[in-house]
């Protein structure tokens, strides 16, 4: 059964992680890793790195975090004019 997307109930989503920090990057892969139906696809620190990886990766998902704005922005308009993928980003006010 799907629902319209990439994603499938029992199918494993593969998942970019965008992190301008290392540490974090390594946390949120460490987290991915532990559930069953994710896997990480890939790690970029920025949004030039982002965007290779998802165009030489399977991605479904690329999960952003960038203290950028304009980089989100950059991947997003990307990915809607043709790479065919969902994003989820995400946003912390430090």
């Amino acid at each position: 059964m799907t629902n319209g997307t990439k994603f499938s109930i029992g199918r494993t989503t593969r998942i970019l992680v965008v992190d301008d920090h290392p540490l974090v990057r390594a946390g949120l892969a460490a987290r991915i890793a532990d559930q069953r139906d994710l896997e990480i696809s890939g790690e970029a620190a920025s949004a030039d790195e982002a965007l290779a990886q998802l165009k030489a990766t399977s991605a479904d998902l690329p999960l952003l975090i960038l203290r950028n704005p304009g980089s989100v922005i950059q991947i997003v308009e990307c990915l809607t004019a043709g790479l065919g993928t969902g994003t989820l980003p995400l946003g912390a006010q430090v």
